[in-house]
């Protein structure tokens, strides 16, 4: 009989201490209220990724116009149209969309962006540039995102490039 009593002791034990041990869901539980707020925030910071997401995507696809409206052969050199330089003032973030840069390294250093997965009508395609073609210098600069403000009010713009093996400079003259 002792045996037994020590028994539904040590079993009654157990259960206390399981339930002391056991998360708390009830309404007294502290960790309720920091779970809560972890929720809300996790919302409030979804809501804001959604907000930014829609500011900088591109705006609905447009059709692009067609080629020679936005970039020209003239010669050795291309003539970029007021509706090309509206298209590349008004949407900097699709233009470099459509390039799809990727950088290139040579010798573990920056050499410059590759473009590559260019649409026919993509205006990269009509001004010059080429799928696989990398871009080396932009008016003598490497090229980056701070550069775009500068080219913004270029009346000639000289890209570097390598295409191959061979480099190559496409020189684009921009109209006002």
């Amino acid at each position: 009989m002792r045996t037994t009593s020590t028994l539904i002791l040590l079993l009654l034990a157990t259960i206390t201490l399981a339930a002391a041990c056991a998360p708390k869901t009830g309404a007294n539980d502290p960790h309720e209220a920091q779970i809560a707020a972890l929720a809300e925030e996790n919302a409030k910071l979804r809501r804001e990724i959604d907000a930014l997401k829609a500011r900088y995507e591109a705006p609905a696809a447009t059709p692009a116009p067609p080629i020679e409206t936005r970039c020209a052969k003239a010669g050795d050199r291309w003539k970029l149209t007021p509706s090309g330089r509206a298209e590349l003032v008004g949407n900097t973030t699709g233009v470099r969309r459509d390039l799809h840069p990727t950088p290139v390294f040579g010798d573990g250093k920056f050499v410059g962006y590759r473009v590559h997965s260019m649409e026919p009508t993509s205006i990269g395609i009509s001004c010059g540039l080429e799928n696989g073609d990398v871009v080396l210098k932009v008016n003598g600069l490497v090229p980056s995102v701070r550069m775009e403000a500068e080219l913004m009010t270029a009346k000639r713009v000289e890209i570097e490039i390598l295409r191959g093996e061979k480099p190559r400079t496409l020189v684009i003259e921009i109209s006002s």
